[in-house]
């Protein structure tokens, strides 16, 4: 079973964040600068996080792996995103969303 997971990556060398990039095209869709989205199956993230683990040097570089469900959806500024699934919408709650909920909670 496939999961819908965001990868997010701050790579210090450019020389290791164009190989960390062309790596992660193979897995996914490229969202913005350093995130992409992937749909992927236990083997295959494995196979991702040992490529990746090959690249980056562990003490400088840092890459997320951050699971979404399948129907989230997020909250943007500025251009458009482009859906990267067409069954998977993604959203995030906001900081005036948080402080709202935890308001009523009390």
């Amino acid at each position: 079973m496939k999961r819908a997971v965001l990868v997010c990556y701050d790579i210090c060398d450019s020389k290791r964040l164009q190989q960390v990039y062309k790596t992660l095209r193979a897995f996914g869709e490229h969202l913005q600068y350093s995130v992409f989205f992937c749909e992927l199956s236990p083997d295959s993230q494995q196979e991702l996080k040992g490529a990746l683990q090959r690249i980056i040097d562990p003490t400088l570089d840092q890459i997320l792996f951050i699971p979404t469900k399948p129907r989230m959806f997020f909250e943007h500024l500025g251009v458009e995103p482009t859906a990267p699934h067409e069954d998977c919408i993604l959203v995030m709650e906001s900081e005036a969303d948080s402080e709202d909920t935890s308001e009523t909670e009390d």
